[in-house]
């Protein structure tokens, strides 16, 4: 950045959290730094391209970015699972939140922030996993504890000798 004056690729480049703007019809006009590396594409390679070209599953992403552009609202989705057309056999999870913006020619371009939610993906999945192993572990030993009691035993044998 040169003193007093504002470079808006350069202010985008220093966020931690993609940003990809595109056009009316969908094609990229800008990926910050960060974007970028989330999503093993190049700027070089990505400008003037439809952005949904990068995904071999884009998973409800083109239905988003039509949905905010028809509506001219705000989109938010939390973790939304994409594959990349680099590494089409891993699941990348992402918060991605969709703005339409009015451009200077007057079109909807629309402006993606997308977060990295794999890890946070994970977590969330192994406590879900662990919580339903502690409740089946559980009722494993409730079931245990029901057939070692006197009453249970008592039935059981007054069943085996009819």
């Amino acid at each position: 950045m040169t003193a007093g004056r504002l470079d808006h690729a350069e202010l985008l480049d220093a966020l931690t959290t993609g940003v990809v703007l595109l056009d009316g019809q969908y094609t990229v006009r800008h990926a910050n730094v960060a974007a970028q590396g989330l999503l093993a594409m190049s700027l070089t390679k990505a400008h003037g391209k439809p952005f949904v070209e990068f995904f071999a599953d884009a998973n409800g992403l083109p239905g988003m970015l039509q949905r905010a552009r028809e509506r001219r609202e705000v989109i938010a989705e939390r973790e939304v699972g994409l594959r990349t057309v680099d590494a089409p056999r891993e699941l990348r999870v992402f918060d991605v939140t969709v703005t339409p913006i009015e451009s200077a020619a007057g079109d909807t371009d629309l402006l993606l922030e997308i977060d990295d939610a794999t890890q946070r993906s994970r977590l969330n999945r192994d406590s879900e996993l662990r919580a339903r192993l502690d409740g089946s572990r559980l009722r494993s030993e409730e079931h245990t504890s029901e057939l070692q009691s006197p009453d249970h035993l008592v039935c059981r044998l007054l069943l085996e000798k009819k």
